[in-house]
């Protein structure tokens, strides 16, 4: 009997440091997607938008006219949620940047890495999964508020 629970404890033990090695060795990859998302501006003026998701809050960027930013991310077994907040003026919008339907939208099955690319325009938002000329192959997502 004795020799059952230290076999088990072995096996504990050699679990947990497979798991700590698994864990150290993957820190710097992604175990689901990668995703590259950017924003274009395609106003005349700076936008102002702040980007969080459920547990990160990359902060507030002012993107000048005809300049992009972008950010890297590793998607979620249980889902990833980015959302956006613009301001333009007096103008303002509350806009998912990232979810599942974006993602299903975005997904390209001939790349490991993913691209989503967002267009900010005096009408309102465009998404894109392959950054293609505007209009074709964007897709109006919301207005202005």
């Amino acid at each position: 009997m004795n020799g059952r629970r230290n076999s088990g404890g072995l096996f504990f033990f050699v679990f947990l440091t497979s798991i700590s090695y698994l864990v150290t060795v993957t820190s710097h990859r992604c175990w689901y997607t990668k995703w590259l998302v950017t924003i274009t501006n395609g106003v005349k003026d700076t936008i102002d938008v702040h980007i969080k998701s459920t547990d990160h809050d990359i902060g507030h960027y002012m993107i000048p006219f005809k300049k992009k930013f972008s950010w890297k991310f590793c998607s979620k077994l249980i889902g990833t949620h980015w959302t956006g907040y613009f301001l333009w003026g007096s103008k303002h919008a509350a806009l998912a940047l990232m979810d599942k339907e974006i993602e299903a939208r975005c997904h390209n099955v001939s790349k490991a890495d993913q691209s989503c690319f967002w267009l900010v325009m005096s009408d309102g938002f465009y998404l894109s999964y392959d950054n293609a000329t505007f209009p074709a192959g964007w897709r109006k997502k919301k207005s202005w508020e």
